[in-house]
């Protein structure tokens, strides 16, 4: 939308492309938009389009309840792990607060926070995964009052990180994202406290890749 219309020869027309994935299989599908135009030099213009359909995706509001972001993506709400699907490992605590969160649209995700804990767990096929790490520091004040690490199946992705200071100060939205490879059926987070209090994190998203869509 929309499907026709004018532009003068400086002008622009965006055109959003909306998807039913009712009844496709988890996937890789390629599609192409077809413009056609008057204009004798760019009469045919044709525009790819890749949808990705993963066959796991589970979100995960890290200290606080159910939300479903801007994107359709729900977290659920926070659970320790007990066999399976998914759930924090560890003894823990949750903070939160009512303040917004600088750089992101998705407050509520970034809101509420799991702290202490040492992993979080997640019941899956063997494959490979995306793993989304969402972060926003709302308790401490200061650079250096907390510094982490974070593994992936057994692999360190970040080491000391201090929220603080990357995202540049408090109640700011701090994101990271990794690929990973799953071939015991349990996708494992691990969260090591190096400095100061203990490792934080506030929302987790883990989808499958398709074959022939890493890295998008």
């Amino acid at each position: 939308a929309p499907t026709e219309g004018v532009l003068a020869s400086d002008g622009s027309q965006g055109i959003a492309v909306s998807v039913d994935t009712t009844g496709l299989e988890p996937g890789v599908h390629r599609a192409m938009v077809v413009i056609l135009t008057n204009d004798p030099d760019h009469g045919f213009i044709q525009v790819p389009i890749t949808l990705i359909i993963p066959s796991y995706q589970q979100g995960v509001n890290a200290g606080g309840g159910s939300v479903v972001n801007a994107n359709g993506d729900l977290f659920t709400a926070d659970r320790a792990f007990a066999g399976g699907p998914f759930g924090y490992v560890g003894a823990s605590s949750t903070r939160s607060t009512r303040a917004a969160i600088d750089g992101t649209v998705e407050d509520r995700l970034y809101q509420d926070m799991r702290h202490g804990m040492t992993g979080y767990r997640f019941a899956v096929p063997e494959g490979r995964y995306r793993v989304d790490l969402g972060f926003a520091e709302i308790v401490a004040r200061k650079a250096g009052a907390r510094v982490f690490s974070v593994a992936i199946e057994g692999q360190s992705v970040l080491s000391n990180l201090d929220v603080f200071a990357a995202a540049g100060g408090r109640n700011i939205a701090l994101d990271r994202w990794f690929e990973v490879d799953v071939t015991d059926g349990f996708l494992d987070i691990t969260f090591a406290a190096q400095r100061g209090d203990g490792s934080i994190v506030n929302s987790i998203l883990v989808t499958e890749v398709p074959p022939g869509s890493s890295g998008w």
